[in-house]
């Protein structure tokens, strides 16, 4: 007896493949491919970005199996998400005119924090391969935040995403997840921690501002942490010492910055404010 479904089905299968086998051919046009089983793609594997130059067009997934990368520059889509996350730009209005230039030196603290920030932002490319970060502590007022804007700035330049956030906003947009707010899809904290885990440079400031609790040192730990697992380098900056910045990012996040000769730069002198210093 002759099955008619089998045959139906036959028919239906090399229609199907016949419109797979089209498709392939149409894609393959679109995109650059020599249709032949003894050629080679002549597809790209470059593409270029006005703002940051060329990126690969495959990237490696989780499992190390290479894959397209459809969706544009990877530093731009970072940059934009995290100032989505932070809902203002990478560098705070009030610093966005900073620049090494213009930075005030009329001491010779003040020509050496100058020299390791511009030093630090001209080797940031090194930075991105070693993980090497950096450390402002000192009183207010001093420039602190002038230099690392003037970092952020050059470093924009050279084609790296950056993001300028204090340690209260980083912990408060982590602890955020925890709750639902209205109609908003809730995002999970691990979510959140990558956005700051995976820009370039991290500028995590203010810390030590209030008081130190177990909750907020895990979490800004565990920034640092995820970070330093990925080489990215972080430009922490506090008013207060060694000592409070380690409370606050705990005993191995504080090493994990000093790790590979990440500089810890004093800036100890008279407030500057009244000259624009930060």
């Amino acid at each position: 007896m002759v099955n008619k479904n089998t045959g139906n089905g036959d028919a239906g299968s090399v229609h199907q493949l016949l419109s797979v086998g089209a498709w392939i051919e149409q894609k393959g046009r679109e995109y650059g491919f020599q249709t032949g089983v003894d050629c080679e793609p002549a597809m790209p594997h470059f593409a270029t970005c006005s703002e940051h130059g060329e990126y690969p067009l495959f990237e490696l997934d989780a499992h190390g199996i290479n894959r397209w990368n459809p969706e544009g520059c990877p530093t731009c889509r970072t940059q934009q998400r995290v100032e989505r996350l932070m809902s203002r730009a990478a560098i705070p209005k009030r610093h966005a005119g900073c620049t090494f230039e213009n930075y005030i030196v009329e001491s010779k603290g003040q020509a050496h924090a100058l020299d390791i920030s511009r030093r630090f932002a001209a080797q940031f490319a090194d930075h991105m391969k070693s993980g090497t970060s950096l450390l402002f502590i000192g009183t207010k007022g001093t420039g602190k935040n002038h230099l690392s804007a003037a970092i952020a700035k050059t470093i924009l330049q050279q084609g790296f995403s950056v993001l300028h956030a204090t340690a209260f906003e980083v912990t408060a947009k982590i602890k955020a997840t925890w709750s639902k707010a209205g109609d908003e899809p809730r995002r999970h904290q691990l979510d959140v921690i990558d956005d700051f885990a995976s820009v370039n440079l991290l500028i995590l400031d203010e810390i030590g501002c209030g008081i130190a609790n177990s909750t907020d040192s895990t979490l800004l730990f565990h920034i640092i942490d995820q970070r330093y697992q990925r080489c990215h380098p972080t430009l922490a900056i506090s008013n207060f010492s060694l000592d409070v910045v380690e409370q606050w990012l705990t005993p191995p996040g504080l090493d994990r910055l000093r790790e590979g000769g990440g500089d810890c730069v004093k800036l100890e002198w008279e407030s500057d404010r009244g000259h624009g210093a930060g």
